[in-house]
């Protein structure tokens, strides 16, 4: 028994599957690209364990960047004091001034090249610039960037 129309003639009924087969298709490659972007764009990250002294020797080469919405505050290491080494870093503008982070690394670096970094953010500051104040450390040559909670 077919199916008819208004008319009474059969209606061809084919189902053309090469657009789905196409949907299904450039779906799995979306899928794929964005696997391997997630695993290229992943920021290697370093629990400290807990211990006397490690903790004392990492507390002495720790630089803490907090992220605030008037710019940047600096903890610098015990062996980093002097102008070079300001504690605050105002916005330039309205943006977070990178190239002066970076100057400022860069130096504490020369003096001291095992110095390691953490960087923390207010409630109000964009995730961007936390990421972009990790990547400016990671350009700077800090061997290791850490977010801290």
């Amino acid at each position: 028994m077919g199916m008819s129309g208004d008319s009474g003639e059969k209606l061809n009924i084919e189902l053309n599957l090469v657009p789905f087969i196409d949907l299904l298709s450039s779906l799995v490659l979306f899928l794929l690209l964005t696997a391997v972007w997630v695993q290229v764009s992943a920021i290697n990250s370093q629990i400290q364990k807990k211990g006397a002294a490690s903790a004392a020797k990492r507390e002495d080469e720790q630089l803490s960047i907090r992220l605030t919405p008037g710019g940047f505050e600096l903890s610098w290491p015990n062996a980093l004091t002097g102008d070079d080494y300001p504690t605050r870093i105002p916005k330039a503008g309205a943006a977070f001034d990178y190239p002066a982070l970076e100057l400022r690394i860069k130096r504490g670096i020369a003096k001291l090249p095992s110095m390691s970094a953490s960087v923390n953010a207010d409630d109000e500051v964009d995730y961007g610039a936390v990421i972009k104040t990790i990547d400016t450390g990671k350009h700077s040559g800090l061997p290791t960037v850490g977010l801290e909670g």
